[in-house]
């Protein structure tokens, strides 16, 4: 690797941590590895600053309007001087922007410029590029090095180290165990959904003659405990057949010849696989609405709660009147009342995750993780602004859903982190 990297060690003020990337600016092209609600776009500022002249034009560009509008904001705040040689768009209208127009590029939440909008970015060639991000992964990294020919100064401030220093608050994780009722069978899971066919509705213990009778759609009448058996089961089932499309015909099983013959491939077994797997976390998600009730109604009256559901419906079922996404017309007020004190609660999912700042928020409550590590930081990011946030995050025991939390938790320290049992 050609490029260099700054991981500043000793504690210092996030002013005076602006100041020491603002005295690096001799270096042309920046990448900002900050957690969220670190302060990226004043170091970005800072490093405009110091680059633009008279004839210089700004392009900001990022992944949705509420972030634009904070840069905007931002702007007429801090440094108003910018406003008329900046332009802010979302990186949706790349293909509408002058390529040669730009001096200076800044690419706010670059972990989005994969796919078709890096080959658009690729036909810019400004003077100085920044990129930034509280959620960079190593491939979003090799794309910059291609952007900068290699050429660009690293920026890296972990979460931990930032807490340390003083700029973020130290959080408060409460990891909520979770167990599966074995005792009611309210559940139903569709063996079969073929819509030729009839359903036939049997107890968990009398699936076995159902399944085999191939005129009818399988529905188990099951408790949660076997809901999960069943679609775990059926994931792994479709998660070998994949992997046995790697081996010699002659070593395949007389199953996967089978599926060949019909038509199937590699890649029809890992959609199968990859949508039971959907189907699992939003199983495990739904049946959490209960244990959320239970925990809602124990929290101090008055508590402000910032809610991220699965799911629209969800959202919507927990509380209607307060739920807060792109179906929704009255949603950018809701969330303008919430930070303005009027209302104590939003129930949202993926619409806040980004570009929304929220103050003063009392417990942050996140239903369902995921193994898309990014979209949980930037969830828990949301209450940054907050004096002593409290994060709850409910999962199953010994599951998939277990493994999605413990990965997330591998960025705090083990005192910032209370285990629970509801």
């Amino acid at each position: 690797m050609n490029y260099e990297t700054l991981i500043l060690q000793s504690k210092v003020s996030i002013e005076d941590f602006v100041r020491s990337v603002g005295e690096l600016s001799f270096h042309q092209h920046f990448l900002l590895n900050l957690p969220p609600r670190f302060g990226k776009s004043r170091v970005s500022t800072e490093l405009i600053n110091k680059w633009v002249t008279e004839e210089s034009k700004i392009l900001i560009l990022s992944g949705a309007n509420s972030t634009n509008n904070q840069w905007l904001e931002n702007l007429q705040s801090y440094n108003p001087h910018l406003l008329d040689i900046t332009d802010v768009y979302c990186y949706q209208s790349l293909h509408k922007i002058d390529r040669e127009k730009y001096d200076i590029i800044c690419l706010d939440e670059a972990d989005l410029i994969t796919g078709e909008r890096f080959k658009q970015l690729l036909e810019f060639n400004p003077d100085h590029w920044i990129a930034m991000s509280g959620t960079l992964e190593e491939e979003d990294t090799d794309l910059f090095r291609q952007l900068t020919k290699n050429k660009f100064f690293n920026v890296e401030v972990q979460f931990q180290k930032a807490v340390d220093w003083g700029i973020l608050p130290e959080p408060k994780i409460y990891a909520v165990k979770l167990e599966f009722d074995d005792t009611k069978p309210y559940l139903i899971y569709y063996a079969s959904k073929d819509k030729k066919k009839k359903n036939e509705i049997v107890e968990y213990r009398f699936r076995w003659d159902s399944l085999k009778n191939k005129k009818v759609n399988t529905l188990i009448k099951c408790t949660e405990l076997q809901y999960h058996e069943l679609i775990c089961n059926e994931f792994e089932r479709w998660k070998g057949y994949e992997q046995e499309f790697n081996l010699e015909p002659d070593e395949r099983s007389d199953t996967i010849n089978f599926l060949i013959s019909k038509g199937f491939s590699q890649s029809t077994c890992r959609d199968k696989k990859m949508r039971l797997g959907n189907e699992r976390k939003k199983f495990f998600a739904d049946i959490k609405n209960r244990h959320f009730k239970k925990l809602f109604s124990q929290l101090p009256q008055g508590s402000r709660v910032l809610v991220f559901c699965n799911d629209t419906a969800q959202a919507d079922l927990l509380n209607e009147e307060f739920s807060v996404h792109s179906n929704k017309p009255d949603s950018i007020e809701l969330v303008e009342q919430f930070n303005t004190k009027q209302i104590n609660k939003l129930f949202s999912i993926k619409m806040l995750e980004r570009g929304v700042d929220f103050k003063d928020v009392d417990y942050l409550v996140i239903i369902q993780s995921s193994m898309k590590q990014g979209g949980q930081i930037q969830k828990f990011a949301r209450s940054g602004l907050s004096v002593a946030p409290k994060t709850i995050l409910f999962y199953y025991g010994g599951t998939q859903d277990e493994k999605y939390v413990q990965e997330f938790l591998k960025q705090f320290k083990p005192e910032w982190i209370i285990h629970k049992t509801l």
